[in-house]
């Protein structure tokens, strides 16, 4: 894990890749995901039934792993998430929509942190690249 020091007020901010998420076990989601909604109980099932202990945030780790090839460029294939659960998809549209839903989540995140910073007193004097370099 690579980690950038902002300063003492605020803390630290960490940069986390998916070949960070080594951990015990293979990656099982591609004999468990379809292209059929699943929810996430319904994927950490089919591990349970095959007496592979890993729990939930194991299950997100391993979809994270899954779609690194779609961030590469090297799949068309992507895991995408909704309120409806996960599914296999190499539908742009469902794409898109996954994608729009992770800039909410981040915008909605980046707001509560940018509320914390200022009552902690920090200067946040960053542009969109910034944060993309991080």
């Amino acid at each position: 894990m690579t980690s950038i020091r902002i300063n003492e007020k605020c803390g630290w901010i960490y940069e986390k890749s998916a070949d960070n998420l080594n951990y015990k076990g293979e990656n099982m989601i591609e004999q468990y995901i379809t292209d059929k909604w699943q929810t996430m109980k319904r994927l950490h099932a089919h591990y349970i039934a095959d007496d592979i202990n890993k729990n939930k945030r194991n299950v997100r780790r391993d979809i994270e792993k899954y779609n690194q090839a779609y961030y590469d460029g090297k799949s068309n294939n992507m895991i995408v998430y909704s309120s409806q659960g996960y599914k296999l998809t190499s539908d742009s549209r469902e794409i898109e929509k996954c994608m729009n839903k992770h800039m909410q989540q981040a915008i909605i995140h980046f707001k509560k942190y940018h509320k914390i910073a200022k009552v902690r007193g920090c200067k946040l004097n960053m542009s969109i690249e910034d944060l993309l370099e991080l």
